[in-house]
């Protein structure tokens, strides 16, 4: 009678665990990597924030106010003119595939 319990244990924790690994573990994971990605998006976007701000203070001690912001304005734009051409590669990338 003894041997017929267990093996009913074990059956029962068997499917339990497969149950678990298909269906909890994944969701567990997907779960970490948008809670990470968000915190290390938000951590990024105060650090560029603040890097600006800093960049801004520090070319106003020897430039005017009106040419800090012209500088920013064409590092700015030179950065989203490199961030545009990355974005047509990947669109071509993807074209391909």
């Amino acid at each position: 009678m003894a041997e017929w319990s267990d093996t009913a244990v074990e059956t029962i924790e068997k499917v339990v665990v497969g149950i678990r690994d298909k269906a909890v573990v994944p969701a567990e994971r997907a779960s970490r990597m948008i809670v990470f990605g968000l915190f290390v998006t938000i951590l990024a976007l105060t650090a560029f924030t603040l890097l600006l701000v800093g960049l801004h203070r520090v070319l106003g001690i020897p430039l005017p106010v009106w040419a800090a912001w012209i500088v920013e304005g064409i590092l700015l734009s030179l950065l989203g003119y490199v961030v545009w051409r990355q974005r047509s590669r990947f669109a071509q990338a993807d074209a391909d595939a």
